[in-house]
């Protein structure tokens, strides 16, 4: 009696069963890393009055779109709340996007859903110097957020679809590397940009114009990326097809090949000049 199939082996966690510690650990410190910067936003009105800063070297201290949060005529109180209410859509932003991009409807297609993350990101920036009150800076906050965070929650797991598992530590590196040029130098340029016109909205919409050509080329790109692979994936359903349809006639070319060998060896090398010489004649 042949024994009992098995089944597939177990396979021991990489981690050695602490990756629930990795993730708590990973989440509270991205918190506070992205809690600092958006809080100290606060006194930059301060820094620049008493260190006498223009907008370019305040500008170095976070990124674009934190340096801004403080202007417009808005007071520190009232700009911390629009802060809050960021972060606080950002925090359940991220989740539950994550959980939509892992739906069986996004999840085939997710660099397409990465598209209009970074697509519905430069149109909050292009639509917030069109505000004229608090209350629109408030929906502004609420839907920036949200924005930030369908970006947030998708973009590595993009990454991993796009190049798989094997090259993604040095996708990731090879991202965080140019990522870390625009962060550095795109704070002071919109900064210097406001000092030049004195005014944020062009900034907004220098900012939602960049993002917005960005999310247009990774649609370009994702659909070229798609069609390839459809291309693919059609040629090696024909090609295991045809394998299904006629399993014999490989076989039958190798015995074919085979026969003409041995034929090819019965031949005498004598007989075959005589045949030669026959021939001239």
């Amino acid at each position: 009696m042949p024994p009992p199939a098995a089944g597939p082996p177990a396979v021991t966690p990489p981690d050695g069963g602490w990756g629930w510690a990795v993730v708590l650990g990973s989440f509270i410190s991205i918190g506070f890393s992205y809690a600092f910067p958006k809080a100290i936003t606060v006194y930059f009105k301060d820094i620049q009055k008493i260190f006498d800063c223009s907008y370019s070297q305040i500008a170095w201290i976070s990124s674009i779109m934190l340096a801004v949060m403080y202007a417009g005529g808005v007071d520190e109180y009232s700009a911390a709340f629009l802060l809050s209410i960021l972060a606080f859509v950002d925090m359940f932003a991220r989740p539950s996007m994550g959980l939509l991009a892992n739906s069986k409807w996004i999840r085939p297609r997710i660099q397409y859903f990465f598209s209009f993350a970074v697509l519905y990101n430069g149109v909050c920036h292009i639509l917030c110097p069109l505000v004229e009150s608090y209350t629109g800076l408030v929906v502004y906050a609420v839907f920036f957020g949200f924005a930030f965070g369908m970006v947030s929650s998708v973009l590595f797991e993009t990454l991993m679809d796009l190049v798989g598992a094997q090259r993604f530590s040095s996708a990731v590196g090879l991202t965080t590397i140019v990522e870390c040029c625009p962060v550095l130098i795109g704070p002071p340029l919109a900064g210097k940009l406001v000092d030049i016109t004195k005014n944020y909205k062009y900034m907004y919409f220098c900012c939602g114009a960049v993002v917005i050509m960005a999310s247009i080329w990774l649609f370009i790109g994702n659909f070229i990326n798609y069609r390839l692979l459809a291309k693919e994936r059609k040629q090696e359903e024909m090609y295991k097809r045809t394998e299904t349809e006629d399993p014999d006639r490989d076989h039958d070319q190798k015995e074919t090949d085979g026969d003409a060998q041995a034929l090819e060896d019965m031949v005498d090398p004598k007989d075959e000049d005589a045949m030669q010489r026959e021939t001239n004649i």
